[in-house]
């Protein structure tokens, strides 16, 4: 199942969004609505986006909206809304990152910060 946010965009900063639609709900209402229906497994979810999918992803995972087993963010990183807020995901996540270097807005380099582990900025 590949969802696309109303407007073709996700609400990956949890700012909110303009037309006041609640994407996390949307998310965390999916995936129980599909295995209800069989269209899904109940067997681990794992979470895909691409680009602003994948930001959105990240968050819902990062934020312990949801808990798939797994989490690929494709031509996306993680966002400074996220990155600097405190992690609370329910359990461990495996993450696989695809990222290219053609993309004019997630830059394989990433955007010249890094973060250490302990969610610190290095190299400032």
């Amino acid at each position: 199942m590949f969802p696309a946010g109303i407007g073709e965009v996700w609400d990956d900063t949890r700012r909110g969004r303009v037309d006041r639609v609640d994407d996390d709900a949307f998310a965390r209402a999916l995936v129980p609505e599909l295995t209800d229906e069989k269209t899904a497994s109940t067997r681990p979810v794992f979470v895909i986006g691409l680009s602003n999918g994948g930001f959105f992803a990240e968050r819902l995972t990062r934020r312990g909206i949801l808990t798939p087993r797994g989490l690929v963010p494709v031509v996306s990183t993680t966002r400074q809304a996220t990155r600097w807020t405190t992690p609370r995901p329910r359990a461990g996540t495996a993450v696989l990152c695809f990222a290219g270097t053609a993309d004019r807005w997630s830059r394989a380099a990433g955007a010249g910060r890094r973060v250490s582990r302990g969610g610190s900025r290095a190299g400032e």
